[in-house]
């Protein structure tokens, strides 16, 4: 993501892809936020425009306070910021509250109808496994896409293995399923996602799942669920999650993941030659797989190798956190700090209460980076966060940051 001052200077334009750009707006008391897309709006993915409105408020709450709290001012107990949605002139606005009491809007100024789904998107329930009764499934536009490596892992770990034979049938895969189900006859989780990945070589779209399920009388809303991202949730503590596991941990971590490589490989972003690769150099130490996907994974950076980043992956492939939360309990906040500041490895992450040996492993670069998703516009109405009058006061020279033990609300 890269920022330039263009315009004036109260305006920041983020380009984020070569086809979307976010724009934020500074003037007077409101902060606006809104997007341009190439693509349509069919392809909006909810979860994300959901996760970057409440990073975009957190973080401001949080800048202010930290303002507020050197010149020892006070502020309200509640969020002094409120949200609104503006109409497609960009000059009408309604308040969240208020929209998300009512199934459409006309604005005063244009008498533009605006519908609920121009700000339901920026408010995607990110525990929800299900879709909404009214659900229409995905839009067109969406069906005409590709599926990514993580849509269609997802894909394989909803499809149910008995009906895996009447899928490659009516997809055409009947060839690529009988040779990928002998070469892996007991890992059939690993097997049911490899022979989807060749959709992707063969250009297969969205439409053609939803044709195969269809014929096979099963719910088309699987491909729904594909393109959400549920939140995962985790014991490990808010202020630990933006920061980089140490090798000591990833090496600890290693052996306690399983048989699941090629999938953790997949949802922290590593192509599949890359991961093909892998396993070739540790054709029997899973081990030493998961340990080369994990060092490979921090190394390669494309996107911070953040602990919040591995918690997601792990509850994404169904291997849960816990495993990853023993290890974390051990491992003092400031050793990750440190760690990260010195910006190399460090050998010095010196648990509380036991010592963990570190065991070198074998690097191999991915010179491929992950295949990213068209990431789309999440509404034709912007969002804008306006600053509110403070009614009830509290001192803000405590932290803001949560107790340890709270569950993490991060997407």
């Amino acid at each position: 993501m890269k920022g330039d001052n263009s315009c004036s200077q109260d305006l920041l334009v983020y380009h984020l892809t070569n086809h979307m750009i976010l724009l934020y707006a500074l003037k007077a008391t409101r902060f606006s936020f809104t997007s341009f897309t190439e693509p349509p709006p069919g392809l909006i993915v909810p979860d994300i425009a959901t996760g970057v409105k409440e990073c975009l408020v957190t973080t401001m709450e949080r800048i202010l306070d930290f303002y507020q709290s050197t010149i020892h001012a006070n502020c309200s107990k509640q969020s002094i910021f409120h949200i609104e949605y503006s109409c497609s002139k960009l000059h009408c606005f309604i308040s969240e509250k208020e929209a998300l009491q009512t199934s459409e809007w006309v604005c005063d100024d244009h008498k533009l109808t605006h519908t609920d789904g121009n700000w339901l998107v920026w408010n995607q329930d990110k525990k929800k496994v299900q879709c909404e009764q009214n659900c229409p499934g995905l839009s067109e536009d969406a069906l005409n896409q590709i599926p990514s490596d993580i849509e269609l892992l997802r894909f394989s770990m909803k499809c149910p293995s008995s009906k895996m034979f009447e899928l490659v049938t009516y997809l055409e895969m009947s060839e690529e399923w009988d040779d990928t189900s002998h070469n892996y006859p007991n890992d059939i989780k690993l097997a049911k996602f490899l022979v989807l990945s060749n959709m992707k070589e063969k250009k297969r779209k969205f439409k053609a799942l939803e044709e195969a399920l269809t014929k096979m009388n099963l719910s088309t809303h699987v491909l729904c669920q594909v393109r959400r991202v549920r939140k995962a949730e985790t014991d490990i503590p808010v202020d630990y999650l933006d920061l980089i596991p140490t090798d000591e941990i990833l090496d600890t971590l290693a052996p306690q993941i399983g048989q699941v490589f090629f999938q953790l490989g997949t949802a922290i972003g590593l192509s599949i030659a890359n991961l093909e690769n892998i396993q070739s150099n540790n054709p029997r130490d899973l081990a030493a797989q998961n340990r080369e996907v994990l060092f490979t994974w921090k190394e390669e950076k494309s996107v911070k190798p953040s602990l919040h980043v591995l918690v997601q992956a792990l509850f994404n492939i169904g291997r849960g956190t816990t495993c990853l939360e023993e290890i974390m309990r051990n491992i003092d906040i400031n050793t990750l700090k440190a760690s990260e500041e010195s910006g190399h490895k460090s050998k010095e992450a010196i648990p509380k209460q036991i010592t963990v040996k570190h065991v070198p492993a074998t690097l191999k670069s991915d010179k491929q980076t992950p295949r990213q998703g068209n990431i789309t516009r999440p509404s034709r109405i912007p969002v804008a966060v306006k600053k509110v009058t403070p009614t009830t006061k509290r001192n803000l020279g405590q932290t803001n940051l949560p107790p340890k033990g709270k569950r993490s609300d991060k997407s």
